[in-house]
């Protein structure tokens, strides 16, 4: 059985966020905020599994206050972490002006540290582009993808992987499903986004494997293998020990 890598959860949601990650190794746990920041740290170092991310998501900046970024800087050096979940969100306040800040000095401290980021992009697929042409981290994924062919194209051309979730198994999700079929296979990632999908997440990741491989074509068992090789590329030396 191939190992099941998990591209993007809030096992710190769940009320035993340890049995939430069981059944996947390794598996990105990102926090939101301040407010979880410790949560996540725990249970990482009680679950090997678990790779910790740490940084501030564009809906909870308001309450992040203007003290974070030292904090966040220091949990980054003093832990085997990643950036995350951060980005951009056309929808919801602050500004995308106070948005794209935020986004930025999470992108400095992943050059600097030398950490893989976790992107968030709702309708706002211009500023982060721009945002990624001039940060230039090295190496990031846009969770929950559903992006443009061009964006994927210019993205993928940036060093960028691509995480799907449950939402491929929705034939509604029609942006989604285009999506999939456009991302070069070398950067492609599987995610639980648990808890937001019902079920356990390693059943959950399952069954998006297994969507996925019916819309791609792929042999069964395929996804999963696929994923878990560029998930070890996309996390560095991050998976080391996983």
């Amino acid at each position: 059985m191939p190992r099941l890598f998990d591209a993007h959860n809030h096992f710190q949601e769940f009320p035993d966020p340890a049995d939430a990650a069981a059944g996947l190794r390794p598996a990105v746990c990102c926090s939101t905020g301040p407010s979880d920041w410790e949560a996540v740290r725990k249970l990482s170092e009680g679950s090997p599994s678990v790779v910790p991310f740490f940084g501030l998501h564009p809906w909870l900046i308001p309450e992040a206050g203007g003290d974070w970024l030292a904090p966040l800087g220091q949990l980054l050096r003093d832990t085997r972490s990643g950036v995350g979940e951060c980005g951009l969100d056309a929808l919801k306040p602050p500004s995308l002006a106070e948005q794209a800040e935020v986004l930025k000095r999470q992108l400095e401290l992943a050059v600097l540290l030398d950490r893989p980021v976790s992107l968030h992009c709702v309708k706002a697929w211009g500023p982060l582009l721009d945002i990624l042409r001039a940060s230039r981290p090295l190496r990031f994924l846009v969770h929950s993808y559903s992006g443009p062919a061009e964006v994927t194209r210019e993205l993928a051309a940036l060093g960028g992987y691509f995480s799907f979730g449950p939402a491929i198994l929705d034939e509604r999700r029609v942006k989604a499903r285009a999506a999939l079929a456009e991302v070069p296979r070398e950067r492609l990632l599987f995610e639980s986004e648990a808890p937001q999908a019902n079920g356990a997440p390693a059943e959950i990741l399952a069954r998006v494997h297994a969507g996925a491989e019916g819309l791609l074509g792929l042999p069964a068992g395929s996804a999963a293998e696929l994923s878990a090789r560029n998930g070890a590329e996309f996390l560095g030396a991050l998976a080391e020990g996983r």
